[in-house]
Parts: structure tokens; sequence; C-alpha cells
């Protein structure tokens, strides 16, 4: 007999900063943004933070979790999009009012998620 685990998105994740650890939860992440080394988190009704740890590693972390790779700078919460607008080549408005490049690169992928959702 075979066990099956189901897989769960966790509903926080542990994210590593200048004074130790937060404790996080998805939900309320907007968008991260890359800042070299390090990544901003825009979050709801929270100010922004930044963490130690590359966007690389924040996708990682929440590539099950709804996230998405608009620009090699940007990585959104896809629930957290209010509209797609074609000004600029494409970008993002997000629940805070936030606009988002979308990479030409990953407008594609971006478009065919949107038909999965």
């Amino acid at each position: 007999m075979q066990i099956v685990k189901s897989h769960t998105i966790p509903e926080r994740i542990i994210l590593p900063h200048a004074k130790g650890y937060t404790f996080q939860k998805i939900d309320e992440i907007i968008y991260c943004e890359a800042m070299s080394a390090y990544t901003k988190l825009i979050l709801e009704g929270k100010p922004a933070f930044v963490i130690s740890k590359g966007l690389g590693d924040i996708e990682e972390l929440l590539k099950e979790a709804n996230f998405f790779r608009a620009h090699r700078q940007y990585l959104v919460n896809i629930k957290k999009i209010q509209e797609l607008m074609r000004e600029d080549g494409g970008c993002l408005r997000m629940s805070n009012g936030a606009k988002i490049p979308i990479a030409r690169n990953w407008k594609e992928e971006f478009l065919s998620l949107l038909g999965r959702i």
C-alpha cells in the first residue's frame, strides 16, 4: 500500500532579515522587488521590509503559492492583481495601486496562466 501525501501550501513562510527572522503570512504579500542580493516585500496593511534573500530564493519558496515572475525584478501575488494594462508594453496594477511591468518574454506565460485560473 502506497501512502500519497497531499501537497499543501503553507500559510506562512520564514524570512531572514537584519535582526532575525520574520514569520510572514503569504496572503499579505502583494509583490516582491529585487534589490541586488536582497528582496523588498510589499505587504498589505503593513510597512514594506527588506529581507536578506535574493528574489530567486523567494520565487522558489513561493512557486506553489500563486506567485508569478512578471519581470526579472518583480514577483507578484496573482491574487493581488487588479488589472492587466496595455501601457508601456504591458503592466500589472496591483491591489495597492502599484504598476508592475510585465516582461515581453513572460507575457504569454502569464496569459496562459490566466486561462488556467
